[in-house]
Formats: structure tokens, sequence, C-alpha cells
């Protein structure tokens, strides 16, 4: 191979890459925001939560009522609408396509677009979490309160007097379903199936 032969083969090799690599320049995907205010329908610009439906509408959590946006236009529900309280600070779907809403005035539910109940009233609940077997555990002011699939309510610190009032976050273990607790008082774990509650210890490293 001579020498202008190579430097043929170098050019073309050289060409084929720009015309790769713009191609790939041009599909590559665009992120675009968007910025949603007053102007566009929120009732109130603090925004405490978000959660899409099965739908795909997007709610808003907001101090002044929830929003539901399908990507033109916003429908706020307040108080006036049934909500237990117009601020809102987390919002779950479960399986059953029941949205909850957890407020400072209690649990509030809806369903359809449509507000049906309020429960656990009087209550200020700062989360929401959906489990695995779809029961809602809703974290308060005075700890936590259950619902299962078939509607039963609990409320835990009945039961385990030593559970802390201030719960702040919980997860679920995808193997076992054992629930974990972060609190005031460090971590608990609820061994669901066993109907056990302990307190996690936490060892500290030494460097």
């Amino acid at each position: 191979m001579n020498k202008f032969s190579r430097i043929r083969i170098l050019i073309v090799s050289l060409t084929l890459l720009f015309v790769m690599a713009a191609t790939l320049l041009s599909q590559a995907e665009v992120l675009e925001f968007e910025h949603l205010t007053l102007e566009d329908g929120l009732s109130n610009l603090r925004v405490d939560a978000i959660e899409q439906d099965f739908m795909g509408y997007m709610w808003f959590g907001t101090s002044s009522g929830v929003v539901r946006y399908n990507g033109r236009e916003m429908v706020v529900y307040n108080t006036e609408d049934g909500l237990a309280d117009n601020t809102i600070l987390d919002i779950h779907q479960d399986s059953a396509g029941i949205l909850y809403l957890a407020t400072s005035q209690g649990i509030s539910m809806i369903r359809n677009d449509s507000v049906t109940d309020n429960i656990l009233q009087g209550i200020s609940f700062s989360k929401i979490f959906v489990d695995s077997d779809d029961t809602k555990w809703f974290l308060g002011d005075d700890g936590i309160h259950t619902i299962d699939k078939d509607n039963r309510q609990t409320y835990l610190n009945e039961t385990f007097p030593a559970l802390p009032k201030n719960i702040y976050s919980m997860a679920e273990d995808s193997e076992n379903q054992n629930k974990y607790f972060a609190s005031s008082d460090g971590v608990y774990l609820f061994a669901q199936k066993d109907n056990t509650l302990v307190a996690v210890e936490v060892k500290t490293r030494s460097y």
C-alpha cells in the first residue's frame, strides 16, 4: 500500500467518524424545561408533593390545595371541593386508583377526579407510603396509622407504645416485606409477618 492509498483511507475513515458523530448528536434528546407558575393555574408557588396517576395526570400538593395538571390546563381542589385541609404535604395512589393526600387535618381521598372521603381527621400527616401489599401507611404527628387492602385501619403506636410518634420516613425490604422507620429516636424495624418491633442497633466504625 503506497503513501497516497493510506492517506485516502485515513480521510475516508475520518469522514465516516464525523458523519456518525453528527448523526448521534442530531438524535440526542434535548431536555426542555417549562416553569409553571400562578399564571398557569397553580394555586400556590410552594409545592410540597408531586404524584403522577395511572392516567398520566400530574398532581401537585400545595399549601392552597391540590392541583391536577393534564399538560395543558390545571384544576384546583381545595376545602370547598371536600378536602380535609388545603395544606397538602404528600400524595400517593394505590393499585385501586385512589389518590391519598396527606393534609394538616387528616387524609383526603380522591377517585375519578372527585374527593370521595376524609379519614383520620384532626391529625396532621406529612408522609404516605404504599407497600407491596397495597397497605397504606400514614405518618402523622401522633405516629403511624395504616389501612390495608381490605380497608382495615390500625394505629401502630397503640400496639407498640415504644415506637416514637415522630416518624420522618419509612422503607420496605423487598425480600421479606419488613418495614424500617426513621424516627426521632433512631431506626426501628417492624417485622410485619411476626408482628414484632425492635430498635435497630447502629454500630459506629472506628477509623
